[in-house]
């Protein structure tokens, strides 16, 4: 049962709101109802709403899929042997390449939260301390240890 309302809200039950032209959820519902502050806001454009929050998360992640990967470390596989469906945080449902690790068996390149043990548990290059670069070991070009006389 709703409760009666103190502010000018005319919404009956969780969903888009036609006055103030978003999603809200129950508890949204009743702050609009019961809260002067939270109406205001609503009035004004600025209420929280489920759309919205829903569109700051995507534009997030679009900000966050910008960032240059880490060189692949040497140890790793220039290709995915597998993908695995990462379950949590911004990136949810994306494909996670798996790739072949001379050390570990198999690593992915970052960290992924997921549900799943698998990702969980698999070693990440970003974090871990047998980390090489792909020319570790292999001595600096001729033109970078040339002494040059004149």
């Amino acid at each position: 049962m709703w409760p009666q309302p103190v502010t000018p809200c005319t919404c009956e039950a969780a969903g888009f709101c036609a006055r103030h032209k978003c999603e809200k959820t129950y508890e949204l519902v009743i702050a609009c109802r019961l809260n002067w502050f939270a109406f205001e806001q609503w009035e004004n454009g600025e209420g929280p709403c489920i759309d919205r929050m829903r569109d700051e998360i995507d534009r997030i992640v679009t900000e966050a899929q910008r960032y240059a990967e880490l060189p692949a470390c040497r140890h790793r596989g220039a290709e995915p042997i597998e993908h695995v469906e990462c379950e949590l945080c911004g990136s949810r449902l994306q494909q996670v390449p798996v790739y072949a690790c001379t050390i570990f068996g198999k690593c992915t390149s970052r960290r992924y939260g997921s549900r799943t043990e698998t990702m969980r548990t698999m070693p990440a290059c970003i974090r871990c301390e047998k980390y090489e670069p792909p020319d570790a070991g292999q001595p600096p070009p001729a033109s970078q240890t040339a002494v040059h006389l004149t």
